[in-house]
């Protein structure tokens, strides 16, 4: 053996030796004191709360990593029970369950000589994490003061600080109960990943305004979210969602609020006629998220939220009973919003390319009534359940522009009282020229009268209205309009025209044009109160239709009228029936 290559052997058996005596020496003296360390860490900050446990750890300080495998983090019950008496219980629970932790990239020389942990990264692999959430008074101390809780004064003792470049969770379960908040109890997440970038906690971090919670970003990817509602009807599903605190910015691929049953079986569940809502985003942008509200307040402030491709369809089953008598029912949809139990405050949603669309079962006749807003847009001002908020300004904005029943061009605005008890709000419209017959899909089931023809020229409406009545007016200009009047036919059980009713209305009764062939133009008064459990969308059309009878000439007088003909047609057909009948059972009896 040449005189290097004996070198060389005894220099690796050297490193060899060096390594396995590391190794000893830190399975027997530097494990045990971080274990014990590691232990002593965790029940220091958390003032006891929390207990660690692991299967196993190691550590490669050559190498700079370390890896912790099978990690608990399990909150003591006991403890938190002392603490609350104490005043100092946290509101958050946290239960930690992990596959496995790495750390990469730690730095010797900054620990040992300037008393400062800097790490490359901390990975958290497979995480399950359990939250609960219980309130208590003594930790409502404002958004500043829970945002600057002094996280460095708990480790002081310890360092000088910490520095990890990137923490990263992969694959997180994450689940969420709040005890105090019945109609929002379970939140689950499933496969999601959290990045924190640059945390920094030293003596400086914490007042660094380019930091939040001490770092300087943290992004939230979730393929996937699914949630049922507490009533168990609907499940709401997330898709592609995308959250990041640098820029304050939330972005969804799809969300939607999807009934669990079809339209049948909803109100067979439900016992009585209720609305099945149906909703559907393929794209939501959240711009300008106040991040202390979210965190610390658990509600949500955006600057602007932009909503795109959306359905929606409300379906309501005629053939069912009634709900239970209710003396009021209060769930106009801005009476819904301050009835949520999260916080919500958006300055601006914008709506771009929407789908809108009431059905409504006619309890009689069973034919489905149709009402279409389609390529809807436009934009909500001051969207909020917010006290604060509400003081300064209790009133919701809405500007709408619609085709409707994908025909005629509708422009709507809407003002909305969102501090009245009785939900007052009001609404003005314009709609342009459209041909009448497409209305059928909505007045033929729903009103049992059918348009043969008819041009709408122009249509202009003002409405104040609340859970009560609505009271206004409609101006309807339009010409050569015939009407169809249906009935229901007792053999088959199905619609029939009702020709001498119809040819009576259209003789007398309706005015073919408005302005009158005098040249006078006839305004409706609307004077409309609302049966407690029409929705909010048969309200709104209920509303203008009853403004719409007397534009076309059907006043109270001439309804009365049409109805003392048919009422005559009818007693006219059964004595005429009972005629033939007779005529019948007498010829029988001379055979």
């Amino acid at each position: 053996m040449k005189p290097w290559q004996k070198w060389a052997l005894w220099g690796l058996s050297l490193v060899l030796v060096f390594l396995l005596g590391t190794k000893w020496y830190a399975q027997r003296y530097v494990y045990p004191a971080l274990d014990k360390h590691l232990h002593d860490v965790v029940a220091h900050a958390s003032d006891g709360l929390y207990r660690v446990s692991y299967d196993k750890l190691d550590v490669s300080l050559m190498m700079g990593k370390a890896r912790i495998s099978k990690l608990k983090l399990v909150p003591d019950s006991q403890v938190y029970r002392q603490l609350e008496k104490r005043q100092k219980a946290p509101d958050n629970v946290y239960t930690l369950y992990l596959e496995v932790l790495n750390i990469k990239g730690i730095d010797l020389t900054s620990l040992f000589v300037d008393d400062r942990l800097h790490l490359d990264l901390i990975s958290f692999e497979r995480p399950k994490v359990y939250l609960a959430h219980h309130s208590h008074a003594y930790n409502q101390q404002g958004i500043d003061g829970a945002i600057n809780t002094d996280l460095y004064g708990k480790i002081a003792h310890l360092t000088k600080g910490v520095h990890i470049e990137k923490v990263a969770f992969n694959g997180i379960d994450f689940s969420y109960v709040d005890s105090q908040r019945t109609s929002i109890q379970h939140i689950n997440l499933k496969n999601g990943s959290l990045v924190i970038n640059d945390l920094m906690i030293d003596s400086t971090s914490r007042d660094d305004s380019s930091r939040f919670y001490y770092m300087k970003s943290l992004v939230l990817s979730l393929d996937e979210y699914l949630m049922p509602t507490k009533d168990s009807l609907y499940q709401i599903r997330l898709q592609d969602l995308s959250f990041s605190t640098s820029n304050r910015r939330l972005l969804l691929g799809h969300l939607e609020l999807e009934p669990r049953y079809g339209k049948r079986e909803f109100n067979q569940r439900v016992g009585f006629a209720k609305d099945r809502i149906s909703l559907a985003f393929d794209s939501i942008a959240a711009y300008g998220i106040d991040l202390e509200r979210l965190f610390v307040d658990q509600s949500f402030f955006s600057k602007k939220v932009r909503l795109a491709q959306a359905r929606v369809e409300v379906f309501k089953d005629g053939t069912f009973p009634k709900g239970p008598k209710k003396k009021h029912i209060h769930d106009f949809p801005h009476q819904k919003l301050q009835q949520m139990k999260w916080g919500l405050k958006l300055d601006t949603l914008e709506i771009g390319d929407a789908f809108v669309e009431y059905l409504e079962v006619n309890g009689k006749n069973r034919e489905t009534g149709r009402l279409v807003f389609a390529a809807t847009h436009g934009t909500f001002y001051n969207l909020t359940n917010d006290s604060s908020a509400l003081a300064q300004d209790g009133t919701m904005d809405v500007e709408l522009h619609t085709r409707f029943m994908n025909k005629g061009a509708l422009d709507l605005t809407f003002q909305f009282d969102l501090q009245d008890p009785w939900g007052a709000f009001a609404y003005q419209g314009t709609l342009g020229t459209m041909e009448a017959d497409a209305l059928n899909p909505l007045v033929k089931p729903l009103a049992m009268v059918g348009l043969r023809r008819g041009q709408i020229d122009k249509m202009q409406f003002e409405i104040k209205a609340n859970e009560q009545a609505a009271r206004g007016k409609v101006e309807l200009r339009y010409s050569d309009l015939w009407a169809n009047v249906y009935r229901m036919n007792d053999k088959n059980g199905k619609m029939k025209k009702w020709g001498v009713v119809s040819a009576f209305a259209n003789g007398i009764a309706i005015n073919a044009s408005n302005p009158d062939d005098r040249g006078r133009l006839h305004v409706g008064q609307v004077s409309y109160t609302k049966p407690i459990y029409d929705s909010f969308f048969k309200f709104l059309w209920k509303s203008l239709f009853e403004g719409v009878k007397p534009s076309v000439g059907l006043t109270p007088q001439r309804q009365a009228e049409i109805k003392e003909i048919a009422e005559g047609a009818i007693g006219g057909a059964k004595k005429i029936g009972n005629l033939f009948k007779g005529n019948k059972d007498n010829d029988q009896k001379m055979e």
